[in-house]
């Protein structure tokens, strides 16, 4: 999971699309959930991972959804285990930088 994080924080999706706070506050959460959990590989990720990680993080909207499509996009993976775990429905005041 280190190296795929890496290539993730250096993609170009990653640093032009999102504002400086949202970066910071993804790589916190990411990288909370790397220590957490361990490096565990992106390629062993089933659905039960997907799932434990969606509800311990609800409260921020922040998945590992963007890290699959990461994935997916660069041929790191070849089945997206996000496929079978629904969304969470929740609303928001709405979050600016």
């Amino acid at each position: 999971m280190t190296q795929i994080l890496s290539q993730y924080y250096a993609n170009a999706d990653y640093n032009n699309n999102l504002g400086e706070v949202a970066r910071k506050r993804r790589k916190t959460i990411l990288t909370d959930s790397l220590n957490k959990y361990g490096d565990m590989k992106i390629t062993d990720w089933e659905v039960c991972h997907i799932r434990k990680l969606r509800d311990e993080n609800a409260s921020t909207q922040v998945s590992a959804n963007d890290v699959i499509r990461f994935a997916l996009d660069n041929d790191i993976i070849s089945y997206n285990p996000m496929r079978d775990v629904p969304l969470l429905k929740w609303s928001s005041e709405g979050f600016r930088e």
